[in-house]
């Protein structure tokens, strides 16, 4: 019998050496390189993601927003060289307003198709919804054509995200106040909501924008994200996701996730084979301290990854990507404190992970990963990859040494190089908040899985 103990407390000791209050995971040595940070032109930046796409030439195209004499705008750089040399100018698609500001809140989509196409939604802040497209790389678009069919001033027509079917049917689904009639009155203060609309003739008209009854609007800083596989549309939006098999007409939320105080927002992609991949913000709060000075929450973060190989029926446990535990934390304003100054408040003291983006190679062979965390006391971005399905991660390898990255997007091609458009700010405080894009800028980050680019071997 006492032996029987013996063994049973040695197992578990070892559970705990191993597995602590998560499961123990391995995590693979990094053979990830990185080129040198390449800056890229294009005048002061707004505070929108940026996105990088290639296309099956090896095109790079950069996308960000501008804030030029005054006036927004979205700029557009390419690169013929795998991001050697870039070209770049401000997009002049026609009809378009632009707006005297100083946040740079111009949120927009920008994707493309196996044809070449490129295709790009806007929310210009008024009128609304517009799309465009180019057929040359770019180098010309069709002039905007507005999607949104509700022109009152204030709809508040936001956060568009953009897709195509097999049959070259257009979606894009974007947030806006709801109308009047729309309006449950048990529900007045339900005012905002999520719509689809649609095109057959390749963008040159929409049809009018339908509410999706079954998805609640969730807030001006949640950005829906849609992707299509032959006949289904899949929309991620904050904790969740929908699918519809009948071109939009219905939605059934096939997953939901979980998670303490953190912001979750799911990045879903998917290959060629329609398998879907997805990551997201788990937090697990560890320190709770709330009073009528305020709150404060600490804990720590992991960044889940899990897969679907039967169209979302069911997925793989999730395993997490960071290979230590990321500490958050988060300061609530006291009471009475709100709008701006609430702002202020919070950007001085709130240090939260935040998953920027997820890459998958058409054949899945490869699944990378970007996102910031504090773990050396600045907010810096950080890269894992899986060689194996998502099974397991390398060790998380940091690409920028200098404080203060915003945002970042990222693609991988189909040969194993790595390309990561992202942004930072050279200084985060109070003064920065009256005019955030003075120090914000826009870099470019190279690399390759298993080789030296500065050796090739």
């Amino acid at each position: 019998m006492q032996r029987i103990f013996k063994i049973t407390g040695l197992c578990l000791l070892i559970s705990l050496i191993f597995y602590g209050c998560r499961n123990y995971q391995y995590f693979s040595k990094s053979s990830v390189f990185f080129n040198p940070a390449l800056p890229l032109k294009g005048g002061k930046t707004g505070l929108i993601q940026p996105c990088i796409l290639q296309d099956k030439d090896d095109v790079l195209y950069a996308t960000w927003v501008v804030y030029l004499s005054q006036c927004e705008t979205l700029f557009l750089s390419r690169s013929f060289d795998n991001g050697e040399t870039w070209q770049g100018k401000p997009l002049d698609l026609g009809n378009q307003l632009l707006e005297q500001s100083n946040h740079g809140w111009w949120p927009f989509c920008f994707k493309k198709d196996s044809e070449g196409y490129l295709y790009l939604v806007q929310a210009i802040h008024y009128p609304g919804i517009f799309f465009s497209k180019s057929n040359d790389k770019g180098e010309t678009w069709i002039q905007n054509i507005q999607v949104n069919d509700d022109r009152r001033k204030f709809a508040y027509c936001r956060n568009p995200t953009f897709a195509i079917d097999n049959e070259g049917t257009l979606f894009i689904i974007y947030t806006k106040k709801k109308k009047v009639e729309e309006i449950n009155p048990r529900k007045k203060e339900e005012n905002f909501g999520v719509y689809l609309s649609k095109s057959f003739d390749g963008g040159n008209s929409w049809s009018n924008s339908v509410l999706l009854k079954e998805i609640n609007y969730l807030g001006a800083t949640y950005f829906p994200s849609l992707l299509s596989y032959q006949n289904l549309l899949y929309l991620a939006y904050g904790n969740s996701i929908y699918k519809s098999s009948n071109k939009g007409k219905d939605w059934k939320r096939i997953l939901r996730v979980k998670g303490e105080h953190t912001k979750i927002k799911i990045i879903i992609k998917n290959d060629s084979q329609g398998n879907l991949y997805i990551v997201w913000p788990k937090g697990v709060v560890t320190k709770k301290d709330v009073g009528l000075g305020g709150g404060k929450l600490e804990g720590y973060v992991d960044i889940r990854f899990s897969k679907s190989i039967n169209q979302g029926r069911t997925w793989t446990r999730s395993v997490h990507i960071n290979d230590i535990k990321l500490p958050f934390e988060w300061k609530m304003a006291p009471p009475g404190i709100n709008g701006t100054e609430q702002m202020k408040y919070l950007s001085q003291v709130t240090k939260e992970p935040e998953v920027f983006d997820l890459a998958v190679t058409e054949d899945g062979q490869i699944i990378g990963v970007i996102w910031k965390d504090w773990r050396s006391g600045e907010e810096e971005l950080y890269f894992s990859y899986s060689l194996d399905g998502g099974k397991s991660w390398s060790r998380n390898t940091r690409i920028n040494f200098t404080q203060g990255v915003k945002a970042a997007s990222m693609v991988i091609s189909k040969d194993g190089s790595i390309y990561i458009l992202w942004t930072k700010h050279n200084t985060y405080n109070a003064e920065q908040l009256k005019s955030p894009t003075d120090s914000m800028k826009v870099y470019f980050s190279s690399g390759s899985i298993g080789k030296d680019l500065h050796t090739g071997m």
